[in-house]
């Protein structure tokens, strides 16, 4: 009925306008945010090492942006990093049927964040980004964004524009 109508319209408009999700007034939601991981052109064996800190670093930047926005309360202690860790030392987190989402429940988050990129070569990239409800395992945004140059400016450039694309409410690409 008209009830019913006007309240899809509201939520309507409300995701127009970008509406972020919130517990409360003023509250933001929780959010595990997963380590990036890594797919694609492997590269020159030289590179391992400096691929693995690079992405340790950039898991840092990224939940360390995300908090500072203030989208989301960003769950994050040495526990939950032990349990991300364990649970990817023997599969990819962004393709483990559900294994993210039971990731984000034990940590008591509302939400998980799975960064990945895959890299064509060493100058053609795309970070992808997904963000699902641990309830429901509904995913509520998925970006992917390509850049140039496997480089630490070039992936803190990308997290930047996740954050503006989050705030404008911009959840599918």
């Amino acid at each position: 009925g008209i009830q019913t109508s006007l309240i899809f319209g509201v939520l309507l408009l409300a995701a127009a306008l970008g509406w972020a999700p919130k517990a409360a007034a003023g509250e933001a939601e929780t959010l595990l945010v997963l380590d990036y991981e890594f797919d694609g052109d492997p590269g020159d064996a030289t590179m391992l090492a400096e691929r693995k800190l690079r992405m340790a670093r950039m898991s840092d930047v990224l939940r360390t942006a995300l908090e500072r926005a203030g989208l989301y309360r960003v769950i994050d202690s040495p526990a939950v990093r032990a349990d991300i860790a364990r649970v990817s030392a023997t599969q990819y987190l962004h393709r483990c049927n559900g294994c993210e989402l039971d990731l984000a429940r034990a940590a008591g988050a509302r939400y998980v964040l799975i960064p990945w990129v895959f890299r064509m070569s060493q100058l053609v990239v795309t970070m992808h980004f997904e963000v699902k409800d641990a309830s429901t395992g509904q995913l509520v945004m998925k970006r992917a964004l390509d850049f140039r140059n496997d480089a630490d400016a070039s992936w803190e450039r990308e997290i930047k524009f996740l954050i503006r694309d989050m705030r404008e409410g911009k959840r599918w690409n």
